[in-house]
């Protein structure tokens, strides 16, 4: 009986999954920016006999522990030659606008007036999430060939009158692309364990979420968010910026830390309200110099017990205000 050349053979040789490889696959997938459908669906060369998106995904979850040699290598190979991706810094992002406004193009026209071919995938939309931050990311071949073609046609400009509009010129301004490499990325580190323990233990001594100390800094890095840093905390952001995470854990260490309130300092509150009969909310009401963000309800939670720290200016500032009052529940 004559045997099919391309059936599938009864057994295949199988390779166990450790978590090295899947690791590695992972941060494949990530740093392609490539799902496993559009992997299996776009890749060049034929996958093999089998292969199918639900059995990649199960050696990405962990619930299959081995897979098919050919299917494995296959896979990781796909992966392995896709662009990598980087991340769009806030100077990147003004690099761009600052093209775009020099030149007057926009994504459509640009990509109309560039070289051929343009990279597989590299949409208008790509370039407008890039200008606006919406993209965090981007492909490095997508970047290099945007990069590069605005700074020609930018140059192409300097020596002819602005473009007016005539589509048979626009298609006549098409440059070749020069050989300047794109700006490189900022520096990224990892967030270490003991990174993410110190800036825990800055929240947890001055009671500043990641929202609440963002909101009183003025000189913030551009591209430095509350998600970031949330992030940063949960432990599911694993890189940033080093110049972000130095500034955040400087200025965590700079802020001032809480103070347990004492039952002597709650009591001493207490009997300062009931002898002048002057509530939290009357008594920082008639005051126009109260610390920022002090308020009636924060008072209120001191001393019923409800708030166990508190920083220490306003614990003050509370208590000598209501020392200066004269007795009396008339004074509400």
């Amino acid at each position: 009986m004559s045997k099919d050349s391309n059936a599938i053979p009864r057994t295949q040789a199988r390779v166990r999954i450790t978590d090295e490889m899947r690791a590695r696959l992972v941060a494949l997938r990530r740093e392609a920016g490539v799902s496993v459908h559009r992997l299996l669906r776009f890749a060049p060369e034929p996958k093999p006999p089998g292969l199918e998106s639900h059995t990649v995904n199960t050696w990405l979850s962990g619930l299959a522990k081995t897979a098919r040699a050919d299917h494995w290598q296959y896979v990781f190979n796909a992966w392995q030659s896709l662009p990598r991706r980087i991340a769009v810094t806030e100077a990147m992002r003004a690099q761009l606008i600052a093209l775009r406004t020099a030149t007057r193009i926009g994504p459509y026209r640009l990509l109309r007036l560039g070289p051929e071919p343009v990279p597989l995938g590299l949409k208008p939309a790509v370039i407008s999430g890039c200008l606006s931050g919406r993209l965090m990311t981007v492909r490095a071949d997508h970047w290099r060939y945007i990069v590069v073609t605005w700074e020609s046609l930018a140059a192409a400009q300097a020596g002819r009158p602005a473009f007016t509009g005539n589509t048979d010129q626009q298609r006549e301004t098409k440059v070749s692309p020069a050989p300047s490499p794109p700006p490189m990325p900022l520096e990224r580190v990892r967030v270490t364990d003991d990174l993410r323990r110190q800036l825990c233990a800055h929240r947890e001594r001055t009671g500043l979420g990641p929202g609440a100390l963002l909101s009183r800094l003025n000189n913030r890095p551009e591209g430095l968010s509350v998600g970031a840093v949330s992030g940063w905390l949960a432990g599911t952001v694993t890189t940033a910026p080093r110049h972000h995470l130095e500034y955040i854990l400087r200025e965590w260490q700079k802020a001032t830390a809480r103070v347990r309130i004492t039952s002597r300092f709650r009591n001493a509150l207490a009997r300062e309200r009931d002898r002048t009969g002057v509530s939290p909310y009357a008594l920082l009401k008639s005051l126009d110099d109260a610390p920022r963000r002090l308020r009636p309800d924060m008072v209120s939670a001191w001393i019923a017990g409800r708030t166990l720290t508190a920083f220490q200016h306003h614990l003050d500032y509370v208590l000598v205000k209501w020392q200066s009052l004269p007795d009396g529940r008339d004074s509400v």
